[in-house]
């Protein structure tokens, strides 16, 4: 009883997550370089700006090994994959509140936050169908050991979780408004770097899942 499989195949769940991953990865770099391009306006600033970004996201960077864990823990992993998205989502929508009429005129932008929406609508469904299974076998405080944790790389040095000051912007004005940009770039940065391991991640995970 407790060898069944979920109804949808491991590895086609992993395989649709890692292409929409990738396509979504593919619109957040091309939004980046766009807003940077129009909005930053300067190599140097721009240069920095992704430098503190990546050094302020952790997301793990699988390796094969703790891969190969994984996939054992389905319930977990798309859990964990579920929370990254689900920041990147509230990232969006913060920078789409502040920047409305330079996001209406980009496509990559509008075609990112639906890709973001499909990939948690499929992370739910893969939970969803975890639950109806005797695989979920994973509970909520049920997390990696030190030794799992410990063999992926990070992004950077501080966590994904999303601090209250980075979505607060002062009072918009003329001497504000630049400072603002910059915070709001951060943030596409952040979505483009989250999305970059995590399709990264999915993919050695569709190799490992045999």
């Amino acid at each position: 009883m407790g060898n069944n499989k979920p109804r949808i195949p491991m590895a086609e769940t992993l395989q649709g997550l890692k292409i929409k991953l990738l396509e979504g990865n593919d619109f957040a770099d091309e939004l980046r370089k766009t807003f940077g391009r129009e909005k930053i306006q300067s190599d140097r600033i721009f240069s920095h700006i992704q430098h503190n970004a990546r050094s302020e996201v952790k997301v793990k960077r699988l390796t094969r090994e703790t891969a190969s864990h994984l996939i054992h823990r389905p319930a977990h992993l798309y859990k964990k994959s579920r929370k990254h998205i689900s920041k990147v989502q509230k990232y969006l929508s913060h920078v789409y509140k502040n920047e409305t009429r330079f996001l209406d005129e980009q496509t990559d932008f509008n075609d990112l936050h639906i890709k973001v929406e499909s990939i948690l609508q499929e992370l739910d469904s893969a939970i969803i169908e975890l639950k109806h299974s005797d695989d979920d076998t994973d509970d909520e405080n049920n997390e990696l050991t030190s030794d799992e944790e410990n063999s992926g790389s990070h992004g950077g040095s501080a966590g994904t979780y999303i601090n209250d000051r980075e979505l607060v912007h002062p009072s918009s004005n003329n001497h504000d408004r630049f400072q603002n940009v910059k915070k709001d770039f951060k943030l596409i940065c952040k979505v483009s770097l989250i999305l970059e391991i995590e399709s990264d991640n999915y993919k050695i995970l569709s190799q490992v899942c045999v």
